[in-house]
């Protein structure tokens, strides 16, 4: 009896050490990335009218992997100094669907955010030259899916899946090799809050056929599966 008891109880032990390792090793969500950006919507240079079309520029204060005293180029931490940035695609603009009080406008899939490593910062980086945002290498691409930013008053909310279509490797100050297929592998997921109260009007910008742009300030995060990470560093 004193047997069965003891090959019952390990048997117990045994399958609860068991799920609790495989609880240890089920996907959740982390942290991958801090965002602060501005949204540069299209308008007429003379008469204001909107485009229709669209784009944006990223800094980035925080990425997973990256130590941090890598991630600006001096001890002010802005977008002038910021050694990570990416910038959108054009994106086509549709007409916003009413909900009550809230505003649904949605975004063709398919446009690309281009992430680029800045070695050394251009005098004149920063929101006022959407340029400046890529001159550095482009070390990679994520291919951002249907979006939607709901909006209520001056302020919208949008999630997106952003899977990661290309990543190449670049050397940081510490001599080590990165790669955001390390990183962040498969993409990620933003959550993102903006404003709709405009930080200024800018332009013509290039990127928008010459048109100038009302500019609107966005942050928020990017999230990853922890579980297939791999060391970001060769």
């Amino acid at each position: 009896m004193k047997t069965r008891m003891l090959g019952t109880f390990t048997l117990a032990l045994l399958t609860a050490v068991a799920a609790h390792a495989q609880v240890g090793v089920v996907p959740v969500g982390a942290l991958g990335q801090h965002i602060v950006a501005r949204n540069y919507i299209g308008i007429d240079c003379v008469s204001h009218a909107p485009t229709g079309s669209g784009t944006a520029a990223l800094y980035f204060p925080w990425l997973v992997g990256i130590p941090e005293e890598f991630l600006f180029s001096s001890p002010v931490h802005n977008e002038t100094t910021a050694r990570f940035t990416a910038v959108f695609s054009n994106i086509e603009i549709s007409s916003p669907t009413v909900n009550g009080d809230m505003l649904n406008t949605f975004f063709a899939p398919g446009h690309e955010v281009r992430f680029y490593f800045h070695a050394t910062q251009t005098p004149n980086q920063g929101w006022n030259n959407f340029d400046s945002f890529k001159d550095g290498q482009h070390i990679a691409t994520f291919t951002v899916t249907k979006n939607m930013i709901s909006q209520v008053g001056n302020i919208g909310f949008f999630i997106n899946s952003a899977p990661l279509t290309f990543s190449d490797d670049f050397v940081l100050p510490d001599g080590k090799t990165y790669n955001f297929k390390r990183l962040v592998p498969g993409g990620i997921t933003v959550h993102v809050l903006t404003s709709f109260t405009p930080a200024g009007v800018h332009g013509p910008i290039s990127q928008l056929g010459g048109a100038c742009a009302v500019e609107f300030p966005f942050s928020g995060t990017g999230t990853h599966q922890a579980a297939q990470s791999i060391p970001p560093v060769k």
